[in-house]
């Protein structure tokens, strides 16, 4: 994870091109990208890689992610490859204006929202909305967010460990609030895991 500060020196594309280096180095056949999520405009960098594949979740076989598959992918919600070739399912045409909604239900074409001409804002003006809210996959849901986990998340200030419960406005803050302090821990527990939350301490 990297603070939004330094995204203009796209530091995913730094360490992926480092590690594709160290695996070719190393003589490994395959570098896996790691967790890929379409829709996720800050996981797109990963089609840059080529080539590259996709496993689908059917038949288990890997796939390669070209056009037409992201085609498919722009489409559906769900796509397996070897499902759509036994039913005869074609990928849209590359022209075809394919139309996604967005968090506030409202439909924007799926071509402006990757090069950022979306005459519709609500994309920019996410940002201060916290991820509970957001509709991500793989977020701990906040039922599973106890006090007794949020209190206890370790904290470096000035040098020392402190858990958050020790924070004097630790109490009257909210998880739904992604500029204070326990909304900021809320979404890196939900994030991260609980068993990472667990052991990890954390640094302002």
């Amino acid at each position: 994870m990297y603070h939004e500060s330094i995204h203009m020196w796209n530091p995913g594309k730094l360490s992926a091109m480092r590690e594709a280096a160290l695996a070719a180095e190393e003589g490994y056949r395959w570098y896996m990208m790691g967790y890929y999520i379409h829709s996720c405009k800050k996981m797109k960098y990963k089609v840059d890689y080529h080539p590259q594949y996709i496993l689908d979740p059917e038949s288990h076989t890997w796939d390669l992610l070209d056009d037409d598959v992201k085609r498919r992918l722009d489409a559906r919600k769900y796509v397996s490859l070897s499902r759509e070739k036994r039913e005869n399912i074609e990928p849209p045409a590359a022209n075809d204006r394919v139309s996604v909604k967005d968090q506030a239900g409202d439909t924007m074409d799926t071509r402006q929202i990757e090069d950022g001409n979306s005459d519709n804002e609500s994309l920019s003006s996410m940002d201060d909305v916290s991820l509970f809210f957001r509709n991500m996959p793989g977020l701990l849901p906040q039922s599973e967010l106890t006090h007794d986990l949020l209190d206890h998340i370790k904290l470096r200030v000035r040098g020392q460990v402190v858990e958050t419960s020790d924070l004097v406005t630790w109490e009257t803050g909210s998880i739904e609030d992604p500029e204070s302090i326990k909304g900021i821990v809320a979404e890196l527990v939900a994030v991260v895991g609980i068993d990472c939350a667990k052991d990890m301490v954390v640094a302002f």
